[in-house]
């Protein structure tokens, strides 16, 4: 049944993503394959490079029975295209998964995706992260969300402050959670684009009024206003309530409930310009069409 083969094709390939989010994270893992195993059946972990094997020969064995089609009812499921760049990602760390380098295999790859002609830079980054982005050139693999259908993509409840609920209007208050660390926001430069990506500074309520947090320690040097830093005081257990510059990649619609309608892109076209930049810079090129690959998101 072609369709059966299809579905099952689709189905390993998933699996071995998520094998690869284990083995680039993790290393050695346990390796299985069957359904049929007792209840305390507990595995041993495969090497490194044996998981890396597995996902290679699942890409490998499977690719071919995937479709090419891209958007309408292929949008949000392995297709031939996610199972590519899949491909090129497992390539791109080879070395240090097994101390053997797949620059050639990796640019390859890359090279397939591009030459496709599916994709494209999106000519505004942020349109990426939109409440309605579900239409984006760049997305190769992405995770389908929605507020009343697919919910589960809850950014907005778990990086605002409490007092945020009053910025967007938001039909359910935030949880104070998620910051990102002063240093990873300050390797965006002040001119770049993407520093737009992190919420700080003094907040405001939708209609223009300056938020205060009753709750604001003592020693907050910033006092009640509401005022998101890029230092953090420390970790725990004295955190300051308004420390840590929140993430604010994915647009937060006005009056929007805790889940959100901005799909998640796990693959996107940008990544894979700068994947071939990169093999092709290990293969030895420092110029030419390197360095027009990453010009062109510097561009973008």
């Amino acid at each position: 049944n072609p369709a059966a083969t299809t579905f099952i094709g689709e189905l390993k390939v998933l699996r071995a993503m998520y094998y690869w989010f284990l083995l680039d994270l993790y290393g050695n893992v346990p390796l299985v394959t069957k359904f049929d195993v007792p209840l305390d059946f507990a595995p041993s972990t495969s090497s490194r490079a044996e998981i890396y094997a597995f996902v290679d020969q699942e890409i490998r064995d499977n690719i071919g029975t995937l479709t090419r089609a891209v958007g309408g009812d292929t949008y949000g499921r392995v297709n031939f295209w996610a199972a590519k760049m899949l491909q090129a990602k497992l390539y791109m760390g080879a070395q240090e998964y097994t101390g053997t380098p797949q620059w050639q295999a990796a640019a390859d790859a890359t090279a397939e995706l591009i030459n496709s002609g599916n994709f494209s830079l999106s000519p505004n980054f942020f349109d990426n992260f939109a409440v309605e982005n579900a239409t984006s050139p760049e997305f190769i693999f992405a995770i389908p969300y929605d507020q009343v259908f697919a919910q589960g993509n809850n950014i907005v409840v778990r990086t605002l402050h409490y007092g945020s609920q009053a910025t967007y209007d938001l039909t359910a208050q935030p949880w104070n959670g998620y910051s990102s660390v002063q240093e990873f926001y300050e390797l965006f430069g002040e001119d770049d684009l993407r520093r737009q990506s992190f919420i700080v500074g003094p907040q405001f309520t939708v209609t223009g009024d300056r938020i205060e947090d009753s709750g604001a320690e003592e020693n907050d040097p910033d006092g009640p206003p509401l005022t998101f830093t890029p230092e953090i005081n420390e970790l725990g257990p004295n955190a300051l309530r308004q420390a840590g510059a929140r993430i604010g990649k994915y647009e937060f619609g006005i009056g929007s409930t805790e889940h959100m309608s901005n799909d998640m892109p796990v693959f996107r076209y940008g990544d894979v310009l700068l994947m071939r930049a990169e093999a092709l810079f290990r293969l030895g090129q420092t110029g030419g069409e390197a360095l027009d690959l990453v010009n062109q998101l510097r561009s973008r």
